[in-house]
């Protein structure tokens, strides 16, 4: 086996087993002790060993994909020619007069409407190939109550706090009895904008002819 060859199997077994040490919870810089290799090759190694798994779980999630789309699509052409077929008259023959005697048959023609229950299964077809390929629109949810009733206002709040200290941490949520100059309510925020740093006011003023306390009004004179 040449040189080259040999190395890089060796650098190959060394990065099964970096990744088997991480996968086991092991810090880059035990690996680096455990296996006397600076950290700096064991940081090198993880990054191309997890740059390979990210393009196997594409290549993976790419073929199982293809793989539904296929099989829906064979589902559906099935639907389809049991439709068409359901459509078809359909014929019976009947003989008169004695067994014996069988030139006298009676066919008989029944026209056929299609069986609808082909196409709910090309509809269920349609729907699960629109879901898989990313192309039905977003569902809306509204929060609610685990039995399925609205939120209060009270529950609305704390639902409105969780998510502001989910992204923008704990120092993001006022709770009661903390000073706050700028203290406002976040709903009233999202019902009345503007209205927490006076747009609001203002707008309404201007539009209502309400004027502030202590001005009057001024008429055009002619």
């Amino acid at each position: 086996m040449a040189v080259g060859a040999v190395r890089k199997l060796e650098i190959l077994k060394r990065r099964q087993r970096v990744a088997e040490l991480r996968l086991q919870g092991w810090s880059q810089s035990a690996i680096a002790d455990e296996l006397q290799i600076r950290q700096a090759t064991i940081s090198g190694d993880l990054k191309t060993v997890e740059r390979s798994w990210r393009e196997s779980a594409i290549r993976d999630f790419d073929a199982a994909r293809e793989h539904e789309l296929q099989r829906i699509g064979m589902i559906e052409r099935n639907a389809w020619e049991g439709w068409k077929r359901s459509c078809q008259p359909l014929q019976s023959a009947t003989v008169d007069g004695p067994a014996a005697d069988s030139q006298k048959a009676k066919r008989t023609v029944k026209n056929q409407s299609g069986q609808a229950r082909f196409l709910e299964v090309v509809m269920q077809c349609i729907e699960k190939r629109t879901k898989l390929l990313g192309l039905d629109a977003p569902v809306k949810v509204t929060p609610t109550t685990a039995d399925g009733q609205p939120l209060s206002k009270e529950e609305r709040r704390a639902h409105i706090e969780a998510i502001m200290r989910e992204h923008f941490g704990a120092e993001a949520v006022w709770h009661d009895g903390e000073e706050r100059g700028d203290s406002h309510d976040a709903e009233e925020d999202l019902e009345n904008p503007g209205g927490a740093d006076g747009r609001g006011t203002a707008e309404a003023q201007s539009q209502g002819g309400v004027h502030p306390a202590g001005s009057h009004p001024t008429s055009a004179t002619s």
